[in-house]
C-alpha cells in the first residue's frame, strides 16, 4: 500500500509508492501504521517479518437523501488571488497545510462537489532543473471534522497526487460522489506533503519545494484560518501561517495568509 503513515517515538515516515519502507530509519522499539479506511496497527519491531497486513475498517456514514442534482443550487467559489508577497515556501516533506473554513448560514450544509488547488512555478537555473528531472512531489488532500476549532476525525483522503516543482499547476479534485458537507462548525481541508520521489520510488530529501498558492484575501461566505502542522511528530504543535512568516522575518506588514483554494458547492433548494 502506497504512502501509509508510520509513526514512532519522536518522528515518522511513509511507505513508498510500492508500499516499502526501511526499518533502519525507525527509532525506538515499536511503530504505529495508519491510513484512512484501515484499522490502525501497532507493532513491535521485533515482531516484523517481511510483510505487514492491515485490516479494512468499516466507516459508518450519515444518512444521505439523493435527489436530482441538476435541480440543486450550485455555487463556484474561485481561488482568492495570491498575495504579492505571500511566502509560499511553507510546505515541506512530512508537513501539512490545514485550511479551516467556517461557513455563514448561506453555505451551511452545502455539499463539496470539487476542490481546486493552485501551485506556483518555482524558478531555477537550467542545471538545477536538469538535476531534478524525474523527481516529483507527492501530496495528499485530507478532510477533517472540526472539534473546538481543531481537526478531529478524518472523513476523506485522496489518492496520492504528483506535482512538479517547475510547473505552474492546477489540481482539481472531484468529490461529487463523496457527499461531504460543510457543517455549521466548519471543515478542515489539509494539503499533506508526503515527500519527493524519483522514478524508481526512492524518496529524495530536500530537492526543491512545491509552492501552494497562499492568499491575503478573504473567502466570500466563510471565515478562514490556515495552520501548518506536523502529522508525524505529535510533539510539535500547529502554528498559524501568519505567525510562522512573522517568526521567519520574511516580509513586513500584514502576515495573515490562507491557503488559496477554489470550491464548487451544491445545496438543495429546500
Amino acid at each position: 500500500m502506497s504512502f501509509v503513515t508510520i509513526k514512532f517515538d519522536g518522528g515518522g515516515l511513509y511507505t513508498n509508492e510500492k508500499g516499502k519502507f526501511n526499518l533502519s530509519e525507525i527509532k525506538g522499539k515499536s511503530i504505529e501504521l495508519s491510513i484512512l479506511g484501515y484499522r490502525t496497527k501497532h507493532l513491535m519491531l521485533s515482531a516484523i517479518k517481511d510483510t505487514i497486513s492491515l485490516s479494512l475498517k468499516a466507516t459508518p456514514l450519515d444518512e444521505v437523501i439523493v435527489s436530482d442534482k441538476s435541480k440543486w443550487n450550485k455555487t463556484v467559489i474561485k481561488p482568492p488571488k495570491k498575495a504579492r508577497n505571500f511566502g509560499a515556501d511553507v510546505l515541506f516533506p512530512k508537513n501539512e497545510l490545514l485550511l479551516v473554513l467556517f461557513p455563514d448560514t448561506l453555505y451551511e450544509k452545502s455539499y463539496i462537489e470539487d476542490l481546486t488547488f493552485n501551485f506556483v512555478r518555482k524558478t531555477g537555473s537550467k542545471d538545477y532543473k536538469q538535476a531534478l528531472q524525474g523527481i516529483e512531489a507527492v501530496i495528499r488532500v485530507n478532510l477533517y471534522q472540526v472539534d473546538e476549532e481543531m481537526p478531529s476525525d478524518q472523513v476523506y483522503a485522496s489518492e496520492p497526487i504528483k506535482i512538479s516543482s517547475f510547473l505552474k499547476d492546477e489540481t482539481i479534485l472531484d468529490l461529487s460522489n463523496e457527499f461531504i458537507t460543510i457543517p455549521k462548525h466548519g471543515i478542515f481541508i489539509g494539503l499533506e506533503m508526503i515527500g519527493y520521489y524519483d522514478q524508481v520510488f526512492n524518496e529524495v530529501s530536500d530537492q526543491g519545494y512545491i509552492r501552494p498558492m497562499l492568499t491575503e484575501k478573504d473567502y466570500e461566505g466563510f471565515t478562514a484560518k490556515t495552520y501548518l502542522r506536523y502529522p508525524l511528530n505529535q510533539d510539535k504543535k500547529m502554528i498559524l501561517i501568519g505567525d510562522l512568516l512573522k517568526k521567519g522575518g520574511m516580509y513586513k506588514g500584514n502576515f495573515d495568509r490562507n491557503l488559496s483554494i477554489g470550491l464548487t458547492l451544491s445545496k438543495t433548494s429546500d
